[in-house]
């Protein structure tokens, strides 16, 4: 049996690596570090 194989499992995790390399995540990142706002506000 095993663990079920996730096919297209390099693409995913490239699709969430230029996800996070975005403009809006950059600066999620840092309100919620510098300005203490909650992750939700940030995105917001």
């Amino acid at each position: 049996m095993g663990r079920a194989k996730e096919y297209r499992q390099r693409l995913k995790y490239q699709v969430a690596s230029a996800r996070k390399k975005t403009l809006e995540s950059l600066l999620a990142v840092q309100f919620a570090s510098e300005l203490g706002m909650s992750e939700t506000e940030a995105r917001l």
